[in-house]
């Protein structure tokens, strides 16, 4: 079995004047779903899909051959949801989300959370998109500024909870996503502890962890956190700059 998780900044077209790469983004999805049609995986796990658009595109495109995905999670114009969405090629048992007890900044209105998918034959896997800290202007919305080891701890904190009272302890489960949180860091570390203590692995990375923003040649906050499994995960270069930022993370289980 094999999984690709990638962030993909689908943003309203409003943001566009923010960045070259928002400027054609139904192409860009196109390409993105072209790419993933060629290639082998089972399960897509996108994030920052904030543009219904965008939203629809990836649908359209991909709905043959991935007949099962969530919905978008944007509620209205003013708040985008939590940009996460799931394509598979297996049925899904049950769809549940959650947002974040705490977002600072621009985040409040991005909305973000995990979502967690239970599909057949796979095991529950669970998508998010973490904090990416605070602010300068947190005290406008009457908000206390929180760094972002705390922002992540309370977020991490917030999705084991769901796991260890929710979902069954024989189950697979996969964490995956956007962390924000760079290897080997000081937030890293702690990370890896709360998830050590509750019976997840950080995946085995072939050959050895490498960037996986573009551009940035040590910047790792793309990962795959696995209970009641090993999993092998590696970044492609099949998605180029000119469609992404982020480089994609493959995650491979070959006991499926």
């Amino acid at each position: 079995m094999k999984i690709l998780s990638l962030n993909i900044k689908a943003f309203p077209f409003i943001f566009s004047i923010f960045s070259s790469l928002l400027k054609n983004s139904s192409d860009r999805m196109r390409s993105i779903a072209e790419i993933i049609k060629h290639s082998d995986y089972d399960i897509i796990a996108f994030q920052e899909v904030w543009s219904h658009s965008s939203y629809k595109v990836l649908v359209d495109e991909l709905k043959e051959l991935y007949p099962y995905y969530t919905k978008f999670s944007g509620k209205c114009k003013l708040t985008f949801g939590s940009g996460l969405v799931i394509f598979s090629k297996k049925l899904f048992l049950s769809v549940y989300s959650e947002e974040f007890e705490e977002c600072r900044g621009m985040e409040i209105f991005a909305k973000k959370g995990f979502l967690a998918v239970n599909i057949i034959d796979v095991g529950v896997v669970i998508n998010t998109h973490l904090p990416s800290g605070s602010m300068w202007f947190d005290p406008i919305f009457g908000n206390d500024k929180y760094d972002t080891q705390v922002l992540v701890k309370m977020a991490i904190g917030q999705i084991l909870r769901y796991v260890e009272d929710i979902i069954p302890s024989y189950k697979t489960v996969y964490i995956m996503g956007d962390f924000n949180i760079t290897y080997l860091s000081e937030e890293y570390s702690n990370s890896l502890d709360m998830f050590l203590g509750n019976n997840f692995y950080n995946s085995l990375h072939s050959p050895g962890y490498v960037s996986t923003v573009w551009g940035e040649d040590d910047k790792v906050v793309d990962y795959c956190f696995s209970r009641n499994t090993t999993v092998l995960t590696n970044t492609t270069n099949n998605f180029g700059s000119d469609i992404v930022e982020h480089v994609g993370l493959e995650i491979t289980n070959e006991t499926f």
